[in-house]
Parts: structure tokens; C-alpha cells; sequence
């Protein structure tokens, strides 16, 4: 372990010996008086292994105290049972070993002499409230912050006498924060088309803003979660980040870490979600290893610590794994449990998942059955046999319970594809990560087809590529369907009907419902959106963000692609949307250009509130036209704009709200989408 390395790595307490003579009952002393003065402040600091003003120093750098460094020491009268500041003297370092009064603006240096009995307190940085620190987000460097600004450590205790030797004052400051560091320890083959990945943008959040002292001068973390632009240094050769965040319970629902990749116009944004749990004094290393759909914590280092979980695709790969030998399963696989809600299923195993899928698949559909998975499942990479097909679907009930499936593998389907093949009951708390799923029509990396049913509260990250019907949770539906609360990594290829939630829908008459979904990565077709690829009505899409990349290649066939859909028709209804990925396309289709929105492609009969472009457009075309808007591209008969929608203009150039629409459209609706 190198020294940084090692640094890092120390859990804790910063000791800091000061020799002080303190007190404050005696006013009026000249500016040069306390070095004449025998009750007056000495300092002669001496550090341990670490110090607050070198966070990432070396070994050497660790145990000094950096010249103009400064620290406050105050004196307390807590003689009637509460505490009354008497005077607060900010002292500095000059750099080789004596501490001096800080002098204020009329260069008075004003200074503490003892008294008994009494209470001292010191804090560090100097700049502080004993109080309540608030905890800097900009910890890069990059506007004249850095992480020893954060480094908040604090130390009181009560003198009923004066200490006899030198009448010295030892301090020990204890950290009240925490230190947190992200190494990037592998970056995966999927970059090789990266000549140098960039990392930019690397925010680390904290479980709260600041620490406040409590009533038995403890400190306890005090306002809601908040992201920190971190410091770039060096672990081991390998690039690394570091940020300080103020102790706390984990908060499993909230993002922990964001980064982009970039390198000119290809990038990529990566999170972990779920902050954990900090302890004040400790220090906590993660290392990731990166890939295009997938961020693992390949390992953590600390000491002494309570554990939060990181959720989703980013779970530290901490828990053990059941694992699938890619053997076939007989139907008739049994499993503990009854099948009720109150007494369901249990999924235990790899073993019992792929049982499960042969029982389905040989004709047992478990209508209104419960299942529920219990364990971490690897699949191995080896072929997966999708549960329910065409004939024989899944009717039941499976909850996830938050368990992680990994390393799904299809290859060579050729009809619907998915964990799930076909599927009409409740799916959710699914949490699938690092799947493939290849099938020459129809393919998602949850459910290949959808029959009705809700699905909600899944997570998932992989590649999905198939020839029509592509997305992250369903590839194709018919029946009314309800997904909600869902999460979505993926890398979705098809011809047609793309999306990263949802890819088709082939009936007009049932409603497809998308909300509160969150869609990031890159999505690729001719029919392509970054919640839904094609929509019939009357279907509806509310509170869904999307951060996914959007690229058409189109060579021969009208094309259509939106932020939120590709297409919609039949009074489809957009509520509360946000869109902040790109879109690029290109098409060399001569008879057509392609329509293209930020929000939407093509709309029919539409109704859209409170939506939101900020991403950017880039739109090459052989074929000339008026189909591109920084909104929805082509209007067919009627639009609504029941509350007023927003757009990005350095995003989207000169591209006016609405491509195109009809003869005798009411243009005054356009008054409520509006450039910023």
C-alpha cells in the first residue's frame, strides 16, 4: 500500500497535542502583551498519523501542521449549568513550531489566559461555528475549495485546575465527518472504442448538509441528502475520488454517486444508488469496476464500520450468490411455501428460479400464486430459458424482495425474450443487472411480452438487441399494462419499436401506463423513444425522467424519434416528463425526413403538460423538411398543451417547438412551449 493508500485507509481520530495556557478574565491587554504574559496562550503542535489541512497528504505531510494553518479556541463558563462563550481566539501555525493570536483588522491579537474552573472548546477549521458546521458541496479544488475545508473536528473538555506543568492545555480533535473515496479500479473492454476515458462531473452525496451539536456537546447530522463535487488524486497509480460527507444512516433510495464518461461526443453517465451508512471519523473506499451498463463495487475498505446497502445494479457485491450450473430443470421442480401472499413461494436458489421456469413453460401457470425471491441468483452467463411462452404464460405473482438476479443470458431466441418470456400478473422489486438478451423479435431484459399486469419497483442494466420490440421492462404489450417506480441502465438495439422502458404496443383499445420511471443509457432504432417506442392510445406516460442517449441511423424507411416516445397515436396523454439525454440522427432516407422531437417524434391527438427538453438535437438529413421540433416533431390532427412545457434553446438551435403540423392547426397553444 502506498502512502496515499495508506493514508486513506485510517479510520479516524486526528490527534492533536496543543499546549495552551487559556482563560479570559483579565481585559484589555495590549496586542503585545501575551508573549510577556504568563497566563497567556503557548501552542506547540504536535500531530499524529493525520491531520485535518492534509486529507490525501503523504506520509510525512500527514504528521505537520501546514504554515497559516488555524485553529479556534474558546472558553466556556459552565458554571450555572449552561454554556456562555466567553471568548472564542482563532490561533495559526507559522510553520515551525509555535502558534501566535490571530490579529484582527486593526491588528489587535487578542488571547485567552486561565481561569478555573472552566470549559475550553476548539474547532477546526477556524473558520467554523462551534454549533452547527455546514458541510462545503464544491470540495474540488476547481473554485478555490478543497477537502481540508470540509475536515470539521472539534474538541471540549472542563479544567477545574490549572495543569501544573507549564500551565499547557493538551488538545485531541476528533473528526465529526467522514472521508469517502472512489478508486477506479478496472474500466471493462466495452471503452476499448475510447481512446481516453474522461471521467467528468464526479459528485459523491452525503447523507446530509451539516452537523450540529446536540445538548451533551455531541454532534448529530442535521438536513436532507446533497451531492459534493469531489477531488481527483491518485491510489496506486489509478484515478480516484474523494469527497467528505457527514455521518449518518444509509439512505438505500437516494443516489450515492454520478459520473460521466466522455470523450468529444461519446459519453455515457453512470450512479450508484443507495447511500450508506457513515460513521464520523471513518474512512471508506470503494473500487469500481466500470462498464458501459454496469458499475460493480469490486471492493470496500474500512474499518470498523456499520454497513449500508448500495442498491439496484450497483449493490456492493458484498452478499453471497446462489449460482445457476446451466443444467436444465424436469417440470414438476417443487418449492417450500404454499403460494400464498402470507405464506408464498420461496425462490431460494438458481436452481429453483430455472424450476420455476420449467414448470411455467410446461403448462402450470400459477394464476394468483405468490412467489418470492430470497436470494441473490447468478446466472453465469449460461443460456437462459425464458419463464412463460407464447402458449403458456406466467400468471402469477413474483416479488424480487429487493434480490439481485445477475449475468442473465439469452443468445438465440426467436420469439419473445426476457427473464420473463411472456407474462400477464404482478411483477416487482426485481433488481436484474449486467443481462443480454438476443432474440430476433420481441426482447426485454424483465419481459419479453406483457398480457396486463402491473410491473413496478424494478431495477434493471444490460444489452437488449432484437429485430422489432425492443426495451428495458417490456418489449411488446396488447393488453393494458401499469409499470411504475422502475429503473432502467440499458444498451437497447432494435429495427424497430425501440424504448427504454417500453418498446411496442400492437392494441388500441387497452391502455399502457408508464410512471415515475428513470431511464438512462443509449437506445437505438428506427422507431425509437427514451420511455416508449411506439404508443396506440389511450395510453399515458407521467413523471418519467430520461438521461438515455437516443441514436437513427435511417436508410430506407420513414423514422421517428422522441425524448419521451417515437410515436403516439390515438389521444395519448404526457404528464410531468423530463428529458435531459441526447439525441443524434442521422438519416439518409430521400423521400422522407425523419421526424424528430425532444420530447416527441410524432404525435396524433396528444395532450402534454408540464413537460421538459434539455438535452441537445443534432439531426442530419438527406431529405429537407420541417419535422424536427424542440418539442414534438410532426402534429397530426390535434394537440393540447394543457400546462405550460419548456425547452433548452442552446439545446435545440433554431428547431421551432413543433416541426410541422396541420392545415388550420390553432398555433396560439404554442404560446404555452416555451424556450429557455
Amino acid at each position: 500500500m502506498n502512502r496515499i493508500a495508506k493514508i486513506l485507509t485510517m479510520a479516524g481520530v486526528a490527534w492533536v497535542t496543543a499546549l495552551l495556557a487559556a482563560g479570559c478574565t483579565k481585559e484589555g491587554r495590549p496586542a503585545t502583551g501575551w508573549e510577556a504574559d504568563p497566563d497567556a496562550v503557548r501552542i506547540e503542535a504536535s500531530v499524529g498519523t493525520v491531520t485535518k489541512t492534509n486529507p490525501l497528504g503523504n506520509d510525512e505531510e500527514q504528521t505537520k501542521f501546514n504554515s497559516g494553518d488555524k485553529i479556534a479556541v474558546a472558553a466556556v463558563d459552565n458554571s450555572a449549568g449552561t454554556m456562555t462563550v466567553k471568548k472564542t481566539v482563532k490561533y495559526q501555525f507559522n510553520g515551525s513550531s509555535s502558534w501566535t493570536p490571530v490579529a484582527d483588522e486593526s491588528g489587535t491579537a487578542d488571547y485567552l489566559v486561565w481561569d478555573t474552573p472552566i470549559t475550553f472548546r476548539a474547532w477546526y477549521p477556524a473558520a467554523a461555528s462551534w454549533d452547527e458546521f455546514a458541510l462545503p458541496q464544491d470540495q474540488s479544488g476547481a473554485n478555490g475549495s478543497s477537502l481540508a475545508d470540509a475536515d470539521f473536528m472539534t474538541w471540549n473538555d472542563e479544567y477545574k485546575t490549572i495543569p501544573e506543568e507549564e500551565r499547557k492545555l493538551s488538545i485531541t480533535m476528533q473528526r465529526q465527518m467522514a472521508l469517502v473515496t472512489i478508486v477506479i479500479d478496472k474500466i471493462e473492454d466495452q471503452y476499448d472504442y475510447i481512446e481516453n476515458p474522461q471521467f467528468e462531473t464526479v459528485k459523491i452525496s452525503s447523507a446530509h448538509t451539516s452537523v450540529k451539536i446536540q445538548s451533551d456537546w455531541t454532534f448529530a447530522p442535521e438536513g436532507v441528502p446533497c451531492e459534493i463535487y469531489a477531488v481527483k488524486h491518485v491510489v496506486d497509480g489509478k484515478p480516484a475520488y474523494s469527497a467528505i460527507v457527514t455521518p449518518g444512516e444509509a439512505k438505500n433510495d437516494v443516489r450515492f454517486l454520478f459520473f460521466y464518461i466522455r470523450n468529444g461526443k461519446d459519453y455515457i453517465d453512470h450512479q450508484v444508488t443507495g447511500i450508506p451508512a457513515a460513521e464520523a471519523g471513518k474512512h471508506y473506499t470503494y473500487k469500481l469496476i466500470v462498464g458501459k451498463q454496469t458499475v460493480k463495487i469490486g471492493g470496500v475498505t474500512v474499518e470498523n464500520w456499520t454497513t449500508g446497502k448500495l442498491d439496484g445494479r450497483f449493490e456492493a457485491e458484498v452478499d453471497d450468490y446462489s449460482e445457476w450450473d446451466g443444467k436444465k430443470v424436469s417440470s414438476g421442480y417443487t418449492f417450500s411455501g404454499s403460494g400464498t401472499s402470507e405464506n408464498p413461494y420461496l425462490i431460494k436458489s438458481a436452481a429453483d428460479l430455472a424450476g420455476l421456469a420449467a414448470n411455467v413453460n410446461s403448462g402450470t401457470n400459477y394464476q394468483s400464486k405468490y412467489f418470492k425471491l430470497e436470494a441473490n441468483i447468478d446466472l453465469m452467463g449460461h443460456e437462459w430459458t425464458p419463464i412463460g411462452t407464447r402458449e403458456k404464460y406466467f400468471y402469477g405473482n413474483f416479488d424480487g424482495n429487493g434480490k439481485v438476479i445477475t449475468n442473465l443470458t439469452i443468445s438465440n431466441a426467436t420469439d419473445c425474450a426476457g427473464l420473463f418470456g411472456f407474462a400477464d400478473g404482478t411483477i416487482q422489486n426485481i433488481v436484474l443487472r449486467n443481462a443480454s438478451v438476443i432474440s430476433s423479435s420481441t426482447a426485454a431484459l424483465l419481459v419479453g411480452e406483457s398480457e396486463g399486469g402491473v410491473i413496478k419497483s424494478c431495477k434493471v442494466d444490460g444489452t437488449v438487441r432484437s429485430g422489432n420490440n425492443a426495451a428495458g421492462i417490456v418489449g411488446q404489450s396488447s393488453s393494458e399494462v401499469e409499470i411504475s417506480d422502475c429503473e432502467v441502465n440499458v444498451e437497447c438495439y432494435g429495427d424497430n419499436n425501440v424504448g427504454g422502458v417500453f418498446g411496442d404496443k400492437t392494441n388500441d383499445s387497452e391502455a399502457i401506463a408508464v410512471k415515475n420511471c428513470i431511464v438512462r443509457g443509449r437506445i437505438c432504432g428506427k422507431t425509437v423513444g427514451g420511455i416508449a417506442g411506439l404508443l396506440l392510445g389511450p395510453d399515458k406516460i407521467s413523471g418519467c425522467k430520461s438521461y438515455a442517449t437516443l441514436s437513427l441511423v435511417n436508410k430506407e424507411y420513414d423514422s421517428w424519434a422522441g425524448g419521451i416516445a417515437g410515436s403516439a397515436y390515438s389521444n395519448c396523454k404526457f404528464e410531468d416528463c423530463e428529458v435531459y439525454g441526447d439525441i443524434d440522427i442521422e438519416s439518409e432516407y430521400e423521400y422522407s425526413s425523419p421526424h424528430v422531437g425532444g420530447l416527441i417524434g410524432h404525435a396524433s391527438d396528444a395532450t402534454i403538460s408540464n413537460l421538459k427538453f434539455e438535452g441537445t438535437m443534432t439531426v442530419k438529413s438527406k431529405k429537407e423538411g420541417n419535422t424536427v421540433g424542440a418539442i414534438i416533431g410532426v402534429v397530426e390532427n390535434s394537440l393540447t398543451v394543457s400546462s405550460e412545457c419548456t425547452y433548452r434553446k442552446s439545446g435545440t438551435g433554431t428547431f421551432p417547438p413543433v416541426g410541422t403540423y396541420p392545415e388550420g392547426f390553432d398555433t396560439s397553444i404554442l404560446d404555452n412551449i416555451k424556450g429557455i
